[in-house]
């Protein structure tokens, strides 16, 4: 044998001899601790496949990340860290072919699938808006909107996981739960449709409330915010809108102005696409705020105004590091403010001059997309989470 053999040979037997001492890496799945108020889900709403991502905003980490399948309708978060739900829609053939929606059930800790529930595929899909689903006090029921475009809202029992009932609600969207039997749907003649259910989730009684705003003069945004026994509806022409569903047919309080006529003659307007938000405990409403004018509330907003929803003063009003597309609120004890940020990777004169010249479009172009992380009490800046997704069009806490 030859000394090069030899060699050739020995060098083998010492690599399969040290292959042989390595530990086999498995893999395995990390589990989360139970759901902390400090933790955000950032919901990429554009696109043929949405992802849900979990950031932990005391130092920045995405903890996890979930896919939530065709033009994503968001989260549902029951209270108590119980399973996550994601109303999803899925084609045959990726972006076409035969049509399902699912009820998708997922472990909060490991956020691995459990399990799903199809649904009638007709459930509302596009940019993602509150009121596109909404779950029930005892945690037990899920009413998702439909659009066809005939209008629909179909009820889920969660408990026992199946598809109870699909009723009719023409003329209403954005479906919100009142307690743990009954829901409402805002209506386009600016009345609400009120359902009742049984325990079985079966529908007993509905009916419609006598108009609360004028959907012409003074239309009111599907985007509701629950504090104890109240919605709060923000309106175009700058008015909150309380509607109390302490009984089964709901009834609206009296509007107050969140703008002075100055402002409103300044053309002050909430922006974005998530513009209102609330701490139940202080009793404080937080309004996403840009001066565009008149039919601009998709603007991003350059500040964020803060109510006493009693006293109905402004107590605060923050001026925010980066515009924002939406806006959130911990629950935490002392509140953090959460924003969508637009952030520009060119200085702050070319930002300026493109907007000058009317070139808006190529300024989002460009946008990278963050999660700034606000103190809601003083509006100081705490960190900026950079790159956090595509778009993020709603952000929702745990």
């Amino acid at each position: 044998m030859s000394r090069i053999l030899v060699l050739v040979i020995s060098g083998y037997l010492i690599s399969f001899t040290a292959q042989a001492d390595l530990s086999v890496d498995l893999p395995f799945v990390e589990k989360l601790k139970a759901p902390d108020h400090s933790w955000v889900w950032v919901i990429d709403g554009v696109g043929d496949f949405t992802k849900s991502r979990l950031f932990d905003t005391t130092n920045g980490k995405m903890l996890g990340m979930l896919s939530t399948g065709y033009w994503s309708g968001g989260l549902v978060l029951p209270s108590g860290g119980r399973d996550i739900y994601a109303i999803q829609t899925h084609y045959s053939r990726s972006t076409r072919g035969e049509r399902t929606d699912i009820l998708a059930i997922y472990d909060p800790q490991t956020l691995l699938p459990k399990g799903e529930i199809e649904i009638p595929p007709r459930r509302m899909s596009g940019l993602i808006q509150k009121g596109l689903s909404s779950v029930t006090a005892d945690n037990n029921f899920l009413v998702v909107q439909n659009f066809t475009p005939a209008q629909s809202i179909s009820i889920i029992d969660l408990s026992n996981q199946r598809f109870v009932a699909e009723i009719e609600s023409p003329g209403c969207t954005g479906v919100y739960a009142n307690s743990s039997v009954t829901f409402s749907a805002i209506c386009g003649d600016g009345s609400l449709m009120w359902v009742q259910m049984n325990a079985s989730g079966n529908v007993i009684d509905k009916g419609f409330t006598e108009p609360f705003f004028d959907s012409y003069e003074d239309p009111v945004a599907a985007d509701g915010v629950r504090v104890d026994d109240q919605w709060l509806y923000a309106s175009h022409n700058g008015y909150v809108y309380p509607v109390d569903v302490s009984d089964i047919v709901p009834v609206a309080a009296e509007r107050w102005s969140f703008l002075s006529d100055q402002e409103r003659a300044a053309g002050w307007r909430f922006g974005g696409f998530n513009h209102i938000n609330a701490h139940p405990q202080s009793r404080r409403l937080f309004i996403l705020m840009q001066d565009g004018g008149e039919d601009s509330y998709e603007e991003p907003g350059t500040e964020v105004w803060v109510f006493d929803i009693d006293s109905h003063e402004r107590v605060a009003r923050f001026e925010l590091e980066h515009m924002a597309m939406g806006l959130e609120v911990s629950l935490e004890d002392k509140p953090h403010l959460y924003t969508s940020a637009v952030v520009f990777p060119i200085p702050t004169w070319a930002v300026v001059m493109l907007a000058v010249f009317g070139h808006e479009s190529s300024l989002m172009d460009i946008a990278d997309f963050g999660l700034d992380i606000y103190e809601a009490e003083t509006g100081e800046l705490e960190r900026t989470i950079e790159n956090v997704t595509s778009t993020p069009t709603l952000m929702q806490g745990w």
